[in-house]
């Protein structure tokens, strides 16, 4: 049997074959999970003692850890792939009277810090959790995902003992591999199958995809060869058949399939009645389940996609035929497209990456300088680099964030939004200076101002090392970077 979402119970009296939540089985006593991650339970409800199950095969209750023989319930973890961070409290319901400790990395033993043991209420900030009863990662385990746990009972526990915790980071984090999917060549994830992390312009002779697991990053499959005729995009999930996979019609086939990419910046998108980007526009920034009536919009003849990667649909509510849009000017979309009318359409979502900025000219990496306690005293510079986290950056809904500092991101100074200005971290939330965006030539170009763009200051002085922004000119070369995947 296999399961694709939470199993409440594996306990049933009887099958009922109508009954969509019966598995027709009483217990779990061995197991393979073939992607993400899983926590297993020893009774129902997701009660009882808890096991973190990651991808790999289970012969018995000895390989998950249990003390008992099965489980009986299931469920799938959500993955947050931004950077860990926890708060532990030593009083219930987050209260500043008793002690507060941030954790950004596995604590060992809370017991060899002025913390101590108890933790009494946790807040997840950001990724997945695994705290421990006792220390070096030992005793009852529980799982936390992103949210406020204000006493133990809401993590599961019957008291307060916390004594280790670590962070969950799967492999597809840290490799190399942004793009991979699973193609088989029959229903159900049966039959033969083909590993894909780049593009496939024709499937392989003999080879016929009838269902695929898309692992990591999103995908479009197309009906003909060289990514042509109709295409769907697969986001992150399984696809057990052609139609799951947007693919309707009964002689359906899938010929060629590439990734979608990454595009770091802010989604827009401008609608034109008229061809040649003339007449009438409307502007999107966010998803639209009916475009007609809710921008009275029914006839496009262009359009300009601004930023942001966009899935176009001809029927209403994300049905129909699709195609994707990046960045980049459609002066005749009937031409392109032949469909009456463009029923909704949604900005793709990426999953968030970590990378490394590269100065072109410099060879230095962006960097944070400074102590990590006040984030008015830090710099943005260029330096050697260190492999610390303090040099690695994500790209979040236009902002640019650094891995060694959570809920702070890349901003201009408080003198304003013009040439010169140096570049820091700010606390303050949703600002137009804080929004950027990253072209594919290294251009690193500020969404309020698009004519100002990142550059290292450069000169003799003392801060020729720090960032600023400046206008754009072509030859500059400390104004390109080269954006280095994790």
């Amino acid at each position: 049997m296999e399961v694709q979402g939470d199993v409440f119970s594996f306990t049933r009296t009887e099958t009922d074959p109508s009954d969509p939540d019966d598995h027709g089985l009483n217990c779990v006593e061995s197991l393979k999970i073939l992607g993400g991650l899983w926590v297993g339970y020893d009774d129902e409800g997701f009660e009882g003692q808890q096991f973190v199950l990651e991808e790999g095969e289970y012969l018995d209750w000895t390989d998950w850890g249990g003390t008992g023989e099965q489980l009986l319930s299931l469920r799938p973890v959500f993955m947050d792939f931004s950077s860990p961070h926890m708060k532990m409290f030593s009083e219930p319901d987050f209260s500043e009277r008793g002690v507060c400790m941030d954790l950004l990395e596995p604590l060992d033993n809370a017991m060899n810090t002025r913390y101590g043991p108890q933790t009494r209420s946790i807040e997840v900030l950001a990724g997945v959790w695994v705290v421990f009863e006792g220390p070096g990662f030992s005793g009852q385990q529980y799982v936390l995902e992103k949210g406020l746990y204000g006493s133990p009972e809401d993590w599961g526990s019957s008291h307060s003992r916390v004594c280790s915790a670590v962070p969950v980071i799967l492999e597809n984090l840290e490799s190399s591999c942004h793009f991979q999917m699973e193609l088989f060549s029959e229903s159900g994830f049966g039959g033969t199958s083909v590993l894909l992390k780049d593009s496939l312009p024709t499937i392989p002779s003999g080879f016929s995809v009838r269902s695929c697991r898309v692992h990591a990053g999103s995908w479009q499959a197309f009906s003909g060869e060289c990514f042509s005729g109709h295409q769907c995009v697969l986001e992150e999930g399984f696809y057990p058949d052609l139609r799951t996979m947007g693919f309707s019609e009964p002689d359906a086939s899938v010929l060629s399939l590439q990734p979608t990419g990454l595009e770091l910046s802010v989604p827009a998108l401008l609608l034109f009645e008229r061809s040649g980007l003339r007449g009438r526009r409307t502007l999107l920034k966010t998803a639209s389940v009916n475009l007609q009536l809710t921008h009275s919009c029914s006839r496009v003849s262009s359009v300009l996609v601004l930023g942001g990667i966009w899935v176009l649909y001809e029927d209403l509510n994300f049905r129909g035929s699709q195609i994707l849009l990046k960045p980049g000017a459609v002066p005749d979309w009937p031409k392109l497209s032949s469909w009456l009318r463009i029923g909704s359409l949604r900005p793709l979502i990426q999953k968030q990456v970590h990378f490394r900025l590269r100065n072109k000219e410099a060879g230095l990496l962006m960097s944070v300088i400074g102590l990590l306690d006040d984030i008015k005293l830090m710099r943005i510079q260029v330096s050697e680099e260190t492999g610390g986290a303090e040099q690695i950056w994500t790209y979040q809904d236009g902002q640019l964030q650094c891995k060694a500092l959570l809920d702070v991101c890349v901003c201009v100074s408080s003198g304003g939004l013009m040439s010169g200005s140096r570049v820091v971290l700010s606390a303050e939330a949703g600002t137009p200076q804080q929004l950027w965006s990253v072209s594919s030539d290294g251009i690193i170009r500020s969404h309020a101002r698009p004519e100002l763009v990142l550059e290292v200051k450069g000169g003799q002085q003392f801060d020729k090392h720090q960032i600023i922004v400046n206008e754009f000119h072509p030859d500059k070369l400390n104004q390109r970077w080269s954006l280095e995947l994790l």
